[in-house]
């Protein structure tokens, strides 16, 4: 089945309709209400439809070969149709070949029908029925794998009526074979105590699906319904396997009774399916009495510190311990308080702290047992490496020091595995945890226990663990420290204001490249000279904040968690002095760079507002405008023409014909040769800029073009053909590097016209 539960509901409307209560008699198809769809050989009121029952329906669909879908319309009352595969709902109440008559309906093999309220009833029996009794697989001809002894023995019941003698009388033989086989499980002769752990699994089943409803109706996270579910499962598995290992019995224990020469071909059969079954149990996951043996004799019971369980799995262990034990109870409260802890758990496992605060607290409290069961698996590890009986032979009987020394290091590695944990729990708590004076604890308690732990490693592991143990004291002194310095104003401030310092300085740098790139020199001048100051003032402020730490971490301060002060000897007045200082300082010299900062915005902005007050029919050619250039734009570089005294045209000299090309500083003519600022003109034109950082190379290049150049070097490259530029490519205006616009010309394909003061250039 591949009809989505989602496009099924899409198909019609969610009017409710009229729930209807059915006794063992199978209602007729005009006696089932409107909006009743029908999947396998189950009848439900759309409304009732959830995944766990599409599940089984498909289930059923897949088993009996009834694999169409089924709805009686409430548009066109009364009516059943084929939606199998409908996706719109015009196709179900519109169309006409979809029909279907009462009579295909009635002569369907259903057994169940689910009513609007959610109860599911059983027409064989006429009785409620819950969904996990729908799906177990209690009755052996539902299993997938006894398929062909199903229809074997439809053979051998007709082989039987129809035939005499010898073979009349080993069909019959088989008959009760298979009739042995396929009996409901709990007949004569199954497994006492496998009857009785699949009762107890099907009360423990009943008893999470009470549960379920039960948290639904309260509320409860997603999470918690997660978890339950997937405990419900896990027993159904259970369940299944139980039923699997009874059915498996039976057929071994009749293959025993059966003889090659007259049931072969049964005892074929059953081999098939005990196969099928082994199979389906491996993918099932769960250990079963069927393969218990093999397991017994392939796999030996690990010995030593591998044997030990982490505080972890101790936990998962205690938490499944509980809520079994609650199922079996039947007792709802406590089956609901073992999920909630088992919520717990997997919150702590996925470091998730975004948490309601009970279940903050509940997790604080789990975390502190996890830290005690660490702390003796630790011991329980040492203790058991101590007297392992494995290396204690191997030493006697004289086995190399390599085969030794990987020995101890897996023991070694064996007990760090815990320690770790011991100080995993302390990042978890602290990551829980607000109050500066509990995380303390945690971290000197963790203090103590690595110092009374370096003591007690067993001498053959010392040489592995103590250097280990070594630095993760090291790291928890640190995390103290931390804790401790989080508590002292003085020292977040200086951390503020770093932050706020390390912002200032890429502001104000973002300041200085606006005006250098306006040509506004004075003022980029005045941003540098306070990026120089903002940059000291860090450097400062770092120097204060690691010999705060530094103090904190040698001793020779200390600090009163509660209260948040240093202590105040000679050593703690002299650092909070310094940081008082450094805080002012950075808040002065901040000050004064965003005002500066301000001042060149506004030298800016009056600039332009006077120029923009100044009449087309100023001394600013009206070619300037033409060209896309502003009056103060038009000013400022005339200006810087004329400054730069005899060969410097200004930029709108040069024309490019069809191409968005503005520059922003003069150009330049040497003879016959016009000269432009080289990486401007070739952002202007979308040619890449590459710079070498071995020789000072600048490389132009585009769609196959290349020009490569060093300042002040007269050798260029062109197309990779060697040229001699006059003057060398150099620096002439504000910084930028001039080269001849012929060789522009001559690698991207520009060609150029004179007309009298003007150069206009064009594409060849």
């Amino acid at each position: 089945m591949k009809k989505n539960l989602w496009a099924i509901g899409a198909l019609v409307l969610t009017l409710s309709s009229p729930s209807m209560a059915f006794a063992a008699q199978r209602p007729t198809a005009s006696e089932f209400p409107d909006k009743t769809i029908i999947i396998g050989t189950y009848a439900i009121a759309l409304e009732a439809l959830n995944d766990e029952i599409y599940a089984v329906a498909t289930a059923s669909a897949d088993k009996s070969g009834q694999e169409k879908i089924y709805f009686k319309s409430d548009i066109n009352k009364g009516t059943w149709y084929d939606i199998t595969d409908s996706t719109q709902i015009s196709q179900i109440s519109v169309t006409q070949d979809n029909l279907v008559p009462n009579q295909t309906i009635e002569d369907l093999p259903l057994r169940y029908y689910t009513q609007s309220n959610g109860q599911t009833i059983d027409f064989t029996t006429g009785e409620t029925v819950s969904i996990a009794e729908m799906s177990e697989l209690t009755d052996p001809p539902n299993m997938q794998e006894m398929e062909e002894l199903v229809t074997e023995l439809d053979i051998q019941n007709s082989i039987a009526e129809s035939s005499e003698d010898d073979q009349k009388e080993i069909a019959e033989e088989k008959v009760d074979s298979l009739e042995t086989v396929l009996a409901p499980i709990g007949a004569d002769g199954d497994d006492k105590a496998l009857l009785e752990q699949l009762d107890q699994l099907r009360n423990q089943i009943a008893s999470m699906e009470s549960s379920i409803q039960a948290m639904q109706v309260q509320g409860a996270s997603a999470t918690a319904l997660s978890i339950a579910t997937e405990e419900k499962i896990a027993l159904e598995t259970q369940r299944d396997a139980i039923c699997y290992d009874i059915v498996y019995a039976r057929m071994d224990m009749e293959s025993q009774k059966l003889n090659q020469m007259e049931h072969g071909d049964l005892l074929e059969k059953y081999a098939t399916a005990m196969s099928n079954i082994k199979e389906t149990q491996t993918e099932m996951g769960v250990p079963t009495s069927t393969d218990a043996e093999e397991i017994q004799d392939e796999t030996e019971e690990p010995t030593g510190a591998a044997a030990i369980p982490d505080a972890a799995e101790k936990m998962e262990e205690q938490l499944s311990a509980e809520l079994q034990a609650a199922l079996t109870s039947g007792d709802l409260d406590s089956i609901m308080d073992a999920i909630t802890k088992k919520e717990a758990l997997q919150g702590i496992q996925s470091n998730n702290t975004a948490v309601s605060d009970e279940m903050l607290q509940m997790q604080n409290e789990m975390l502190a047992q996890m830290k005690e069961e660490a702390k003796s698996s630790v011991s329980e590890k040492m203790s058991a490496a101590a007297q392992d009986q494995e290396y204690a032979q191997a030493t006697q009987n004289g086995t190399s020091q390599a085969t030794l020394d990987k020995m101890l290091a897996d023991m070694s590695a064996e007990v760090m595995d815990s320690v770790n944990d011991v100080l995993e729990t302390d990042d978890k708590s602290l990551e829980r945890i607000t109050d500066p004076v509990q995380k303390v604890e945690i971290l000197e308690d963790t203090a103590a226990y690595l110092e009374q732990l370096a003591e007690q490693v067993p001498t053959i592991l010392q040489e592995e663990i103590n250097q280990q143990i070594a630095q993760l004291q090291q790291e928890n002194k640190a995390k103290l420290d931390a804790v401790k310095l989080e508590t002292v104003p003085s020292y977040q401030a200086l951390q503020t204001s770093l932050e706020n310092l390390k912002q200032t300085i890429e502001d104000v740098y973002d300041a200085y490249m606006g005006q250098v790139e306006e040509n506004h020199m004075d003022a980029a001048a005045a941003m540098k000279n306070q990026i120089d100051v903002l940059t000291d003032a860090k450097e400062t402020t770092q120097a204060a904040i690691a010999n705060m730490e530094q103090a904190v971490a040698d001793g020779s301060v200390a600090v009163d968690v509660s209260t948040g002060k240093m202590e105040e000897n000679e050593k703690g007045k002299a650092l909070e002095e310094a940081a008082n200082q450094a805080v002012n300082n950075n808040a002065a010299a901040m000050h004064d760079a965003k005002a500066a900062m301000t001042q060149a915005e506004q030298l800016a902005d009056n600039t332009i507002s006077d120029n923009s007050t100044e009449s087309v029919s100023s001394d600013v050619p009206a070619e300037t405008l033409e060209a896309g250039y502003t009056e103060a734009e038009a000013k400022s570089l005339s200006q810087a023409a004329e400054n730069m005294g005899e060969g410097y045209l200004p930029p709108w000299k040069l024309i490019f014909q069809e191409m968005q090309v503005k520059l922003y500083a003069p150009i330049y003519i040497s003879g016959n040769e016009v000269y432009v600022p080289a990486e401007d003109l070739a952002a202007q034109l979308g040619i890449s800029v590459i710079r070498s950082r071995t020789n000072g190379a600048v490389v132009l290049r585009k769609s196959g073009g290349i020009i490569e150049y060093i300042p002040n070097d007269a050798v260029m490259y062109v197309n990779d053909k060697r040229t001699q530029a006059k003057p060398a490519p150099s620096v002439m205006y504000g910084g930028k590097v001039y080269i001849p616009l012929s060789a522009f010309e001559r690698a991207f394909g520009y060609t150029e016209v004179r007309m009298e003061d003007t150069i206009v250039v064009s594409k060849k």
